[in-house]
């Protein structure tokens, strides 16, 4: 996958149908407008592994996080790694654009991650 053009593969990731095997050899490409294709497609199979693959070369991109975050299947290790990079961009930008002291955007980090872990875990829709 990695020898077609980017055109094509985001046309592969555009499919009905995308095989976990096709899905995986997309994310190892590092077309990211691809992977975001793929990732909001409902048809493209992913693993976990997939999965993990996605956040590691393309998790901090927001076109990548709300459907990542949307599928109908995301196992509570995804989704946890996917609140901490989220958690960790709020602080910066916190600490970047407003007045924040450093310690309280961090306590804050913490009690967002903590939520959103215990939500996963419970299966419950907490507002974090």
């Amino acid at each position: 996958m990695r020898a077609q053009s980017g055109g094509h593969q985001v046309a592969v990731a555009n499919r009905d149908v995308v095989s976990a095997a096709v899905s995986g050899s997309l994310v190892e490409s590092g077309n990211e407008e691809a992977v975001v294709v793929l990732v909001q497609n409902e048809g493209a199979d992913f693993n976990e592994a997939i999965m993990h693959k996605v956040v590691d070369k393309c998790g901090d991109l927001e076109a990548i996080q709300e459907p990542l975050v949307q599928r109908a299947r995301l196992p509570a290790a995804v989704s946890e790694r996917l609140v901490a990079r989220v958690s960790n961009k709020l602080k910066e930008y916190l600490g970047k654009h407003h007045e924040f002291p450093a310690d309280l955007a961090s306590d804050l980090v913490m009690q967002s991650r903590e939520r959103a872990t215990l939500s996963l875990v419970s299966g419950d829709s907490l507002d974090v």
